[in-house]
């Protein structure tokens, strides 16, 4: 995916215009949010999408690394959820909710206090 490298001005402001085709192409629009990484290269923009699926993956990868997956922490959520209720009519997970689903599996209990230091 990646392209000819471009060379953008910078504003005396400090702002660089992206070209439309490239906003089209990431699917940008006017108020949209970009994450700006430094790295050893320089600086990469990654649209919010793709910052929050990197963050979702970095997680994913320590919960694994304690034997649990996001999704089965996700279902095992639900489970519990269902099981003792703790929904709101909203939809919106009670804090009840939340310390059932926390404490009812201990590997998850102790993995949240690791994640918590």
């Amino acid at each position: 995916m990646a392209t000819v490298p471009r060379l953008l001005p910078v504003e005396d402001d400090g702002r660089v215009l992206l070209p439309a085709d490239l906003r089209e192409k990431l699917g940008l629009k006017h108020g949209d949010l970009l994450s700006v990484i430094e790295t050893p290269d320089g600086l990469l923009l990654a649209s919010r999408r793709a910052a929050i699926d990197r963050e979702i993956e970095q997680v994913d990868a320590e919960l694994r690394q304690h034997g649990v997956t996001l999704d089965e922490l996700i279902e095992s959520g639900r489970e519990i959820r269902e099981r003792y209720g703790t929904v709101a009519p909203s939809g919106a997970i009670t804090p009840q909710g939340f310390y059932a689903t926390v404490t009812q599996r201990p590997d998850v209990a102790e993995l949240m206090r690791r994640l918590a230091r």
